[in-house]
């Protein structure tokens, strides 16, 4: 897995490796405006070109990798799948059928 630096108009449909802070005048908001892991779409352009942002840093996984999300979700659905032998784990944490 490697962070590369891009263009906007390059990271279209590209993973954001990084979450983008968005401060607006006078200290109204501050926040994120995309969060790590979210996919630029086109859309997403114009609201990154206001915060003065010309260039990000998109996540690219190599063969096999997955994104720390997406193995997250897996490892939870496994999770659900845990058996022992007086119970089921089924729905969620710390619920047990017995």
């Amino acid at each position: 897995m490697k962070k590369t630096l891009v263009k906007l108009e390059d990271a279209v449909g590209k993973v954001l490796s990084h979450d983008v802070t968005r401060i607006t005048r006078l200290g109204k908001f501050k926040g994120t405006l995309f969060k790590k892991g979210h996919v630029i779409r086109k859309k997403n352009l114009k609201e990154l070109r206001k915060i003065n942002r010309e260039h990000v840093y998109i996540l690219e996984l190599e063969k096999g990798e997955l994104h720390e999300e997406e193995g997250a979700k897996k490892t939870r659905l496994s999770d659900f799948r845990f058996q022992c032998a007086r119970c089921t784990y089924r729905t969620r944490p710390f619920f047990w059928d017995h």
